[in-house]
């Protein structure tokens, strides 16, 4: 993971806005995409997805001027989705948890975030292990809450997952993330993006300074 870093001191805007995910209609989606929502053994499920990729078409669409419908993704060796027309430098990261989501848009070459809903019982060592290193495994059981203390390990590695392409990768275990001692692969920052009752983070090449402007929902 190691890279060369070209510093770039311009200010690029990190567009991130969060929206309870309801029923919507599947205009604005392709053939594939409706096919795919069919293939949902929930409805639930099904609603939210749909809704998300509406959300996603419609927010893309309003900032590249193109229709919704018109715009077609591509997808990375691990399913990480890119825009493939119109050709442009904005990248996009979508993340949900329950009913809730989050979508951060912004002109970085890779782009990552991930959302939680605040909750307890959620730490369970054997599962946390797979992606967190021992560093933040220690770090989450010395914490005087380690539910919220893993909900802010398991976003920040998520969004560098998601950033990097690779997604939950094992990988991962070999960085530690934790907050203010984290060792954070080169050319990479973490923004934290706690909202009431959520824990979020994403995950930016560090070249950039980064403004962060709230998404009109």
């Amino acid at each position: 993971m190691n890279r060369s870093i070209t510093i770039d001191t311009s200010v690029r805007s990190l567009f991130v806005g969060v929206r309870v995910l309801e029923q919507t209609d599947q205009t604005v989606l392709s053939r594939d995409e409706r096919e795919r929502a069919e293939r949902f053994h929930s409805s639930s499920d099904r609603e939210r997805w749909v809704a998300g990729r509406s959300w996603l078409r419609t927010s893309l669409g309003a900032r590249l001027d193109v229709d919704p419908i018109d715009i077609r993704f591509e997808y990375g060796s691990r399913g990480k989705p890119m825009i493939a027309w119109p050709q442009s430098s904005v990248a996009f990261s979508l993340s949900h948890s329950g009913s809730v989501a989050m979508l951060a848009i912004g002109a970085f070459a890779e782009l990552g975030v991930d959302i939680e809903q605040r909750r307890g019982d959620v730490y369970e060592r054997r599962s946390a292990e797979i992606v967190l290193s021992p560093a933040e495994i220690d770090w989450i059981e010395e914490s005087p809450d380690p539910d919220a203390s893993f909900l802010r390990c398991w976003v920040r590695k998520e969004a560098l997952g998601k950033a990097l392409g690779i997604g939950l990768d094992a990988s991962l275990t070999e960085i530690s993330l934790t907050p203010g001692t984290s060792r954070i692969p080169t050319g990479f920052r973490l923004i934290d993006l706690d909202r009431p009752g959520l824990v979020a983070a994403a995950a930016v090449p560090s070249r950039f300074q980064v403004a962060i402007e709230e998404m009109e929902t």
